[in-house]
């Protein structure tokens, strides 16, 4: 069998590149299964896995001890992002020995079961050391009086605007469009999308994030319905809309196949779902779940409570489709991390 959009999925999913012509795209294969066979066992992908970042790790994490050592240094470094990043940078994690101390294997079933997710939820709390509270996601944000214009330094502001501009080229936004952003944090993106003529709506976990972005939507002049609450507040809202949108948040959802459910169903037939900079690899040991092993991933899990669940290319794909959706582009260079955008094709 042909079909270009397939390959080209896989170009995208699992080498994460775009095909080089359109002549890479009359691949014939027997199905879905050895098409994934073919470019897994490809040089190139061969040549992704030999050079995982993770072998470049200097320090690898094998005990709680040696993780709360890592923790104290990451303390020590908090108000210096770039020294912070690089000491990050220099620490994996092992799992088998904390699979071990868990006392348990990750589940090898069904990963849209209810039993994969209760134990790479409960894998977490134990890497953590806490009991999760989604009020954590926001935490660290709680600063009573906010600039109502400058939300970052001045040159950490001017990059969020070009990658806001970059973004926006890439998605292509219409005036009148209806969009809701799903974690909109200092709401950089809403405010562009404002500006761009969408009627712009969202929601946050953090009070204090919601009340700065109304105020500062609001002395531009920009309507916006925005709340407070978790990701699985949207299904109280009224209405479809053209486009959801994801930045660096789906990740930090406890159960994330259920929001997927549940956020097509807010999106009209025809809308677009986007996720911009989510952690969607070609390998991954696992499906889903708590399969992010670099130094950032662990700092935010132990020092901050927050989930930091990884996904494998192949279950994203498949999240989407049993949602009703179809990947439909993959912009990889749009913004210097991977934006991927799916289209609703049919209702649940």
């Amino acid at each position: 069998m042909r079909d270009s959009e397939l390959v080209r999925n896989a170009y995208r999913l699992i080498l994460g590149r775009e095909p080089e012509n359109e002549t890479c795209l009359s691949l014939e294969f027997n199905d879905v299964y050895s098409l994934r066979k073919h470019f897994m066992q490809s040089e190139e992908f061969q040549s992704l896995l030999s050079d995982n970042t993770y072998m470049n790790h200097y320090y690898s994490i094998t005990t709680f001890e040696e993780y709360d050592e890592f923790i104290e240094l990451c303390k020590q470094y908090e108000k210096d992002q770039e020294a912070l990043l690089k000491v990050c940078a220099e620490y994996i994690l092992d799992p088998q020995p904390f699979f071990k101390l868990f006392g348990s294997m990750p589940y090898e079933g069904d990963p849209f079961s209810r039993e994969y997710a209760d134990w790479e939820f409960a894998f977490f709390e134990f890497l953590s050391g806490q009991k999760y509270f989604s009020g954590n996601e926001g935490a660290g944000m709680e600063t009573e009086e906010l600039s109502a214009t400058l939300f970052y330094p001045c040159q950490s502001q001017i990059r969020s605007f070009e990658r806001c501009a970059k973004f926006l080229k890439a998605i292509r936004p219409n005036a009148g469009d209806r969009v809701f952003e799903m974690g909109f944090g200092w709401g950089a993106l809403l405010e562009a999308l404002g500006r761009c003529g969408c009627r712009v709506a969202g929601l946050d976990v953090s009070k204090t994030l919601c009340e700065y972005v109304k105020r500062r939507l609001g002395d531009q002049n920009i309507e916006a319905n925005l709340i407070n609450g978790s990701f699985f507040a949207i299904e109280q809202v009224e209405g479809t809309f053209d486009c959801i949108i994801f930045e660096s948040s789906f990740h930090h959802c406890a159960d994330p196949v259920r929001l997927m459910n549940i956020v097509s169903k807010k999106l009209a037939v025809g809308g677009r779902l986007i996720f911009l900079d989510e952690p969607v690899y070609p390998v991954l040991d696992r499906p889903w779940g708590v399969t992010r092993y670099d130094g950032q991933a662990l700092m935010a899990v132990r020092m901050q409570g927050w989930l930091e669940y990884g996904f494998r290319a192949d279950f994203f794909e498949q999240m989407l489709q049993r949602a009703g959706l179809k990947l439909q582009a993959a912009h990889q260079q749009a913004v210097g991390t991977p934006v991927y955008e799916a289209v609703k094709i049919l209702d649940q």
